[in-house]
């Protein structure tokens, strides 16, 4: 609580505010130009007509205080991603539940085939530290390129040549022929 006494206007204006009538200090800066109603934005300062506000039903004019512009850039200067991204995932669990059937023909249902449990195993076993990726190919000997796995048996997940894309990509064009 603070010490000091109140001021005969403060207590005239929370009087009014406590009847719940709409206080004339707050009502929005405006003038008539042509005949036609214009209103100040708090935040730019410009004068503009009821049409560039959006509707507020709490304002006793009805309009908001700042304009259209004014409220979508500080909206979006003030968004927080990590809550968007929230929102989004939350809406999507939603829309999940509701509508299952729904996201059926989005989604992908992925056969586990020999080849994709080859990699599976490889990548697992890459990461385990149990095999190393070189950092040369097999084929052509060329290093400091980026090398891939390739499986000629897949029933041996584990036993790969490592090569480069090229090579890979030959070795691929010979098996289709």
């Amino acid at each position: 609580m603070h010490t000091t006494a109140h001021t005969p206007e403060s207590r005239e204006k929370m009087r009014i505010s406590h009847l719940g009538k709409s206080a004339p200090w707050n009502r929005k800066e405006g003038k008539v130009v042509n005949g036609i109603m214009l209103y100040k934005c708090s935040s730019c300062g410009n004068f503009m007509s009821a049409d560039f506000y959006y509707k507020s039903k709490r304002n006793p004019i009805g309009i908001t205080s700042q304009c259209k512009k004014c409220h979508i850039k500080t909206s979006i200067a003030t968004r927080s991603v990590e809550k968007e991204r929230e929102r989004a995932k939350l809406r999507a669990r939603r829309i999940r539940i509701e509508n299952p059937g729904y996201f059926k023909k989005y989604e992908k249902v992925k056969k586990k085939t020999y080849k994709t449990l080859a990699r599976y195993m490889l990548n697992k076993a890459i990461k385990n530290r149990i095999i190393t990726k070189p950092n040369f190919c097999e084929s052509c000997g060329r290093d400091n390129v980026r090398i891939t796995a390739h499986h000629s048996d897949y029933s041996e997940p584990l036993r790969v040549e490592w090569l480069c894309y090229e090579c890979h990509a030959k070795i691929h064009r010979k098996l289709i022929k």
